[in-house]
């Protein structure tokens, strides 16, 4: 997941997002003909000096790497949302495969909204928003599965006081 948001701050930070504009396919192929050599050179500008954007060919690789990359943490991150699903777990860990399996479907819905409804803000901000959410049920089944969880302890009922007059106390009675 750490990388495939590095890869989406990367299509973001190139203007890559709408480098391929259809969906499923990317410029009517499955594998578009891109520049991916360049697409992947982090360091281009410091060793160039050039700031500028990368080419179209590069932008097109950068997306479909994206997809693709997205397409791998959905199987991956799904099977990890399944596997901590299972009883053995503890409710806390069930309960973050949940939220993991919530998450990934509305990211993934999101990263294609933002392809076929050409790239509103709020649908890139949200996208980009859940891409961090989607950390915290990671980080909460790893952390249940490891450490375990003890529920909260139900105390015992409060026993009320009875108040008895001073006569009725004697020394027997103790």
């Amino acid at each position: 997941l750490f990388f495939q948001i590095i890869l989406g701050g990367w299509t973001s930070a190139n203007y890559a997002s709408l480098a391929c504009p259809d969906f499923p396919l990317c410029r009517g192929e499955w594998w578009p003909q891109a520049d991916y050599r360049e697409a992947l050179n982090f360091f281009h500008g410091i060793l160039t000096g050039e700031t500028g954007i990368l080419s179209a060919e590069a932008q097109v690789a950068v997306h479909w790497l994206h997809r693709v990359g997205a397409v791998l943490t959905l199987i991956v991150l799904g099977g990890v949302a399944l596997c901590a699903a299972s009883a053995s777990y503890p409710k806390p860990v069930r309960r973050g495969a949940l939220w993991l399996g919530l998450g990934l479907v509305i990211q993934f819905g999101l990263g294609i909204a933002v392809v076929k409804l050409a790239l509103p803000l709020w649908i890139a901000v949200a996208h980009t928003a859940f891409a961090a959410l989607l950390m915290l049920p990671l980080i909460a089944i790893s952390f249940y599965s490891r450490y375990g969880y003890q529920a909260p302890r139900k105390e015992a009922p409060a026993v009320e006081a009875v108040s008895v007059p001073a006569e009725r106390v004697v020394e027997k009675d103790y």
